[in-house]
């Protein structure tokens, strides 16, 4: 079920109406039937009826008590984590298949990079305008990322901070990837900000633990959507 704003004209004049309409199937076909029709909107909004509506209908439901907890006393938080770059990170990674790559690399104890020659004419174009990429990364391996100096003594641990950095430039890239699919425009620097502002804070109302989802700021969303991440219920009820 849900609420809908049914508007009818009289005399020139537009009024709106809230209902309380439910989705079903008949012989396969969807269809809505009003269930009530609970008045016209200015009026509800204006007497308070609407929020005290609202309010009665949270108390059934655990969620939004939860949220109204939160808002209106404010609950300590247990612990708090951030949520956002691990969540998509870890789907981009498994998508690409990297766990299989180092697990086979680990075991032949061998790094190869390899060029693809079967790129078409127009592929290798594109490819080469994306270098720019390639030079950015060079520049943040010795600034942001801090690659260098390498706090490590010997070879092949060293070997090992810049594949990792290296497969941390491959997700950065897919990411940015699926984003301009989409025709997002973003610096990663932005991206990187609002998805750092994704938290999953643990609290506890009544006795009941709840894991509680930050909103989701800034191009957030779409960085969860372009990796085919739903981001996490803004509450989760723990046993």
């Amino acid at each position: 079920m849900f609420v809908r704003v049914k508007r009818s004209v009289q005399n020139d004049i537009t009024y709106e109406y809230l209902q309380i309409v439910e989705s079903f199937r008949d012989r396969g076909k969807p269809r809505q039937r009003v269930i009530a029709t609970l008045g016209k909107r200015d009026m509800l909004v204006a007497s308070g009826v609407l929020d005290g509506l609202l309010q009665s209908l949270a108390r059934f439901s655990e969620k939004l008590r939860v949220v109204e907890a939160v808002r209106t006393h404010g609950i300590a938080a247990r612990s708090s984590k951030v949520w956002g770059p691990a969540l998509i990170f870890d789907r981009l990674w498994e998508n690409q298949g990297l766990p299989e790559v180092i697990r086979r690399l680990a075991e032949e104890r061998k790094f190869v990079l390899t060029t693809d020659t079967e790129l078409s004419a127009e592929e290798v174009a594109k490819t080469y305008k994306g270098l720019w990429r390639v030079e950015r990364i060079f520049r943040e391996e010795k600034s942001t990322l801090k690659v260098r100096p390498l706090f490590h003594h010997r070879d092949d641990t060293s070997i090992g901070h810049i594949v990792a950095s290296f497969l941390a430039l491959r997700l950065e890239v897919d990411l940015h990837r699926r984003l301009e699919e989409r025709t997002i425009s973003v610096s990663w620097l932005d991206v990187m900000r609002d998805l750092a502002q994704v938290h999953g804070v643990h609290v506890e109302l009544d006795g009941q633990r709840y894991l509680l989802r930050t909103d989701l700021k800034g191009v957030a969303y779409q960085a969860f959507s372009a990796a085919g991440v739903r981001p996490p219920s803004p509450v989760t009820p723990l046993s």
